[in-house]
């Protein structure tokens, strides 16, 4: 898992946790017993289901880490009588269960805050408190597609980070931003690689825009070749028609408008081709951009050859 993957996981069982008052209902249940001539705790049992309830929207990660903290026992509603009827019960149980709560309660977000990237630090604090390097940024969220036959090869690692760096030295010209540096903030490796990029705010929105335009597009031209999708969606991104509207009313002369074309388009065929994704291309759409955007080595190849050829 990737250390995202963790914290966001985590953060779901430790709210389920909360919300549901589960660990509440079993400290009060320990240290006042069950209802005064109740052989049953309801109001324990009502807890049990409503954790359990949200139990169930856990992704596979959250499912892993619950596993791991030996939470999953919690939800096995065939073992809920140990702990709700008073005189049947075996006492064992309700302890057992009680200290695996503790721990998640008290121990999980001790771990998750020491995992936790600086650049998450920052963004949790007030604008005052902000450090200076953080300030009036934002960051570009970029992932690597991969499973046993499209390994995260070198080629591939360079070639999004020229990509992204492209992209973004683009969108400084197009908006006439002043010059801010691009910086690698974080990389994490789990199931797939993660880039993390820090760099101007507006800037790295335009970024953000142009990937999801070329998403957009990609969905549109899915049924095309790949060699075909991949020319007719560079080409037709609503940046390379703002390039020719400021050409065509003189914000731009012809010569710089060609390159940035060229550059544009270079850029994102890139990230076609090299198999990358940013985390919001997964929440606008139903097509999985796992298999949309599955590297082509034949691609990656000729892309490079024809990188040697111009060099």
């Amino acid at each position: 898992m990737r250390r995202m993957e963790i914290i966001e996981a985590s953060k779901k069982i430790i709210d389920a946790i909360n919300e549901s008052h589960i660990f509440e209902a079993f400290e009060k249940t320990l240290r006042e017993g069950p209802p005064e001539g109740e052989a049953f705790n309801a109001y324990l049992m009502s807890r049990l289901h409503e954790y359990s309830l949200m139990a169930k929207d856990y992704g596979p990660a959250a499912e892993k880490i619950a596993e791991i903290l030996r939470l999953s026992s919690i939800t096995d509603s065939e073992k809920w009588p140990d702990v709700v009827y008073a005189k049947e019960g075996r006492p064992g149980t309700i302890f057992v269960w009680n200290r695996y709560l503790y721990f998640a309660v008290n121990y999980l977000p001790l771990f998750l805050e020491l995992i936790k990237p600086d650049y998450l630090a920052a963004a949790q604090k007030s604008a005052e408190e902000v450090p200076d390097e953080y300030k009036g940024k934002a960051l570009l969220t970029t992932m690597l597609i991969e499973d046993s036959k499209h390994p995260p090869t070198i080629d591939r690692i360079t070639d999004l980070m020229s990509s992204v760096s492209s992209l973004y030295e683009t969108s400084t010209i197009l908006l006439k931003h002043p010059p801010v540096h691009l910086t690698m903030a974080g990389c994490d490796a789990g199931s797939e690689k993660t880039f993390e990029f820090l760099g101007a705010a507006k800037v790295m929105e335009m970024v953000k825009d142009i990937l999801l335009s070329l998403w957009d597009r990609i969905m549109f031209f899915r049924e095309r070749q790949i060699a075909q999708r991949v020319e007719l969606v560079a080409k037709s991104l609503p940046a390379i028609n703002e390039i020719w509207t400021m050409e065509n009313e003189n914000k731009m002369g012809h010569e710089e408008a060609e390159l940035l074309r060229v550059k544009l388009i270079d850029s994102v065929q890139k990230f076609i081709t090299c198999g990358a994704v940013i985390p919001e291309m997964l929440e606008r759409s139903t097509f999985d951009p796992h298999e949309l955007m599955m590297p082509e080595p034949k691609l990656l190849e000729e892309g490079r050859a024809e990188n040697n050829e111009e060099q």
